[in-house]
């Protein structure tokens, strides 16, 4: 039996301070490009420090704030992306 940690990989936070490192920034492009589903989260604004992984086109941006996270439906479409192939 696979656990959710086998099927996805998790990325906290990026940041300002995350996107001036350069081997790390290259490493987060590769991870998206491969074929293991990432969930992550980006400091706001997302735009402004990872361009390329807003723009990815294997990104899905969903905006999580005080009035939705604890919306069913936000959180079943969550879990059905990252248990999906």
């Amino acid at each position: 039996s696979r656990g959710l940690g086998d099927v996805y990989k998790r990325q906290d936070e990026l940041g300002p301070h995350e996107a001036d490192a350069a081997l790390f920034r290259r490493k987060i492009l590769n991870l998206l490009d491969g074929q293991t589903p990432i969930l992550g989260v980006l400091q706001e604004p997302a735009e402004s420090f990872w361009p390329e992984i807003v723009n990815h086109p294997k990104v899905e941006i969903i905006i999580i704030s005080e009035d939705n996270r604890n919306d069913c439906s936000l959180l079943n479409h969550i879990q059905y992306k990252i248990s999906s192939p």
